[in-house]
């Protein structure tokens, strides 16, 4: 299998990954519950470039990550939540919980010709509703690839005195940053895609002296049902100690400056697909920096089809559809092309799986009917 979704979840996992985790199955790690969270938690404070104080925890999902940074807001009746159109589902759909339950308005902010966020939008809308109680945005789109001026808006949030949460789930372990520079009150992260941790696991990571504190309820450990991180489940341990094997491999990859090579073959791709006529490429001005993923679409293709296709004909996986993120297609205009078929690249991705896929996908395009006429009808 050439796999191209690492967007979605990494794979293969390290070795030290597996390794990890089945000492904790075979109770040949004798570490203690709170050992095993404290040192997942200072890995990922180094990893991520997080001030030493910063309080982080720990869920079962990107999710409950999220749903746990906005239940540290005391919502009211006619308070207010600015995001982006370049959001995931989860985020849209606990905010739309909100405004159900709580009452509380929400505004999207555009993206503009040249990026996925309108900075000028953004102060607009803060500088003319006081009652904005949080701004959450992501690092980076997870259909374009684009990375969001989060220097920027941090400064915004700051200015106007709004809490920021940005969702780093997408970049961390690909975009090196000190984020005690950044400002964010909030950074929420999974812990398996480019940290190449296990699934089911992600946490909220609190910076010190911002906007939102964690009040004593809410210093817990949020893993499964549990609070008490010696009541901790088997398997959550083994998730935590998964991933700290994964944080220590990403540490040592950046010690030594070795660079994930899909950023070095997501270029490759994007020329490629670009210089095919009949395939759109998705992405906003040539000056964003980008993440190693590539969105597009097929002339007479559904996305959907076109997938099944590759993956039948060349065992290529690719991810296709909306992605978890309907505002961005809204925005894109891709809803009714049925979103976008994603090329997403990792630490496994060669050059052989570019060329693979390229040289598929115009064998499946320039596949004729007839050419009785001169002219080159596609197969649907």
């Amino acid at each position: 299998m050439r796999y191209l979704d690492h967007a979605t979840n990494s794979w293969p996992k390290s070795s030290s990954v597996h390794e990890a985790m089945d000492r904790i199955f075979s109770r040949q790690d004798d570490r203690s519950s709170e050992t095993i969270v404290e040192q997942t938690q200072e890995l990922l404070t180094s990893v991520l470039g997080l001030p030493d104080a910063s309080p982080i925890r720990f869920t079962s999902s990107h999710r409950e990550a999220l749903k746990l940074a906005l239940s540290l807001i005391p919502w009211q009746a006619g308070d207010e939540i600015a995001i982006s159109t370049v959001e995931q589902q989860s985020l849209l759909d606990l905010v739309l919980g909100l405004a159900r339950t709580k009452g509380v308005r929400f505004f999207v902010i555009p993206a503009d010709e040249q990026s996925p966020f309108d900075l000028e939008a953004c102060e607009t809308l803060l500088r003319d509703n006081p009652r904005i109680r949080l701004l959450a945005v992501p690092h980076a789109s997870a259909i374009t690839g684009c990375i969001l001026p989060v220097q920027e808006i941090a400064q915004l949030s700051r200015r106007y005195g709004c809490p920021l949460l940005i969702d780093i789930s997408q970049t961390a372990g690909l975009i090196p940053m000190r984020w005690e520079t950044v400002e964010a009150d909030m950074l929420g992260c999974s812990a398996n895609l480019a940290l190449g941790g296990p699934r089911r696991l992600a946490a909220l990571c609190m910076l010190p002296d911002g906007l939102i504190s964690l009040q004593p309820q809410n210093s817990v450990l949020e893993l499964g049902s549990s609070f008490d991180p010696s009541a901790l489940q088997t398997e959550d341990l083994a998730r935590l100690t998964g991933w700290t094997a994964s944080l220590r491999d990403v540490e040592a990859m950046a010690r030594t400056g070795k660079r994930q090579p899909g950023l070095k073959y997501a270029k490759k791709l994007r020329n490629g697909l670009m210089e095919i006529p009949e395939v759109t490429v998705y992405h906003f001005s040539e000056q964003n920096r980008r993440l190693p993923l590539v969105s597009f679409n097929v002339l007479n293709h559904h996305p959907e089809t076109l997938a099944g296709r590759l993956w039948q004909e060349e065992s290529l996986w690719l991810q296709a559809g909306l992605h978890q993120s309907r505002l961005s297609h809204e925005s894109l205009g891709t809803i009714q092309r049925g979103g976008t078929l994603r090329a997403s690249l990792g630490y496994h991705t060669r050059q052989e799986d570019i060329d693979i896929l390229l040289t598929a996908l115009k064998r499946i395009i320039v596949t004729p009917l007839h050419r009785a006429t001169g002219k080159i009808f596609y197969i649907p």
